[in-house]
C-alpha cells in the first residue's frame, strides 16, 4: 500500500510540474486569454457559444486545448519579441556573468543575463543538485514566470480587440473605460510578477551552484 501511495504521488509530481504548471499555466491558459475575446468579437451571442463549448465531444476538447497551447506559444513569441517576457534576470550588476545590459521592469531596475548564461546554470544545477525539494522549488519559479509573462502579453494583445468590440457594440464608456483599465493594471502586475520570478528563478539557481 505505501509503495502504490508512493507511486501515485510521484507521478503527480511529475504530472503537476511537467504538465499542469508549465503548459496549462503557462500556454494553455495565456492562449485562451487571447482567443476568448475573438469568440465575442465574431459572435456576440455569449449564451450560443457557451451552448456550442458545453456540446464538444472529448476529440473536439482536445483539439482546442491544443489550439489555446499553440495561441499560447503565439502569445509569447510576441512577449519575447517586444522585450516583455524574458528569463534570467540580476539585481546585481557585479556578478561574474557577462555580457548582460541594462533592462527596465515596473518598479524594478534589473540586469539581464544572457541565454547561454542561464542554461549553462540550468545545467550546472541540475547535475549538482540532489535535493529534489529544490529542484521542485526552481520548477515552481519558472512555471509561475511564464505562466505570469505569457498571460500578460496575452492581455495587452486583447485590450485592441476589446476597444474594436466596444466601438462596433456602441457600449457606454461607463463601462468600456473601466474595464480597459481593470485589463491594464493586470497587465502591469503580470509582468511585474513575471519579472520578479524571473529574478527569483535566477537567484535560486545561483545559490545552487554557489553552494557547492
Amino acid at each position: 500500500m505505501e509503495k502504490t501511495i508512493e507511486s501515485l504521488s510521484v507521478l503527480f509530481d511529475k504530472i503537476y510540474s511537467a504538465f499542469i504548471l508549465r503548459d496549462i499555466a503557462g500556454k494553455i491558459i495565456p492562449g485562451l486569454l487571447l482567443f476568448s475575446p475573438l469568440l465575442i468579437l465574431f459572435n456576440i451571442d455569449s449564451e450560443y457559444n457557451l451552448n456550442i463549448l458545453l456540446k464538444l465531444n472529448f476529440g473536439l476538447w482536445i483539439l482546442c486545448i491544443i489550439l489555446f497551447w499553440i495561441m499560447g506559444y503565439i502569445v509569447q513569441s510576441f512577449g519575447e519579441l517586444f522585450g516583455l517576457v524574458t528569463y534570467s534576470l540580476s539585481l546585481n550588476n557585479d556578478t561574474k556573468i557577462s555580457p548582460k545590459k541594462y533592462i527596465w521592469s515596473p518598479f524594478i531596475k534589473y540586469y539581464k543575463v544572457t541565454l547561454e548564461s542561464m542554461l549553462e546554470a540550468q545545467k550546472i544545477a541540475y547535475m549538482q543538485e540532489s535535493n529534489s525539494n529544490a529542484l521542485k522549488y526552481i520548477e515552481r519559479l519558472a512555471a509561475i514566470r511564464e505562466a505570469c509573462g505569457n498571460s500578460g502579453a496575452s492581455l495587452i494583445l486583447t485590450v485592441p480587440i476589446y476597444l474594436y468590440y466596444f466601438y462596433i457594440t456602441d457600449i457606454s464608456n461607463q463601462i468600456s473605460i473601466p474595464f480597459i483599465i481593470i485589463i491594464l493594471v493586470f497587465i502591469l502586475l503580470l509582468i511585474r510578477m513575471h519579472r520578479e520570478h524571473s529574478y527569483r528563478y535566477w537567484y535560486a539557481l545561483s545559490n545552487i551552484i554557489n553552494k557547492k
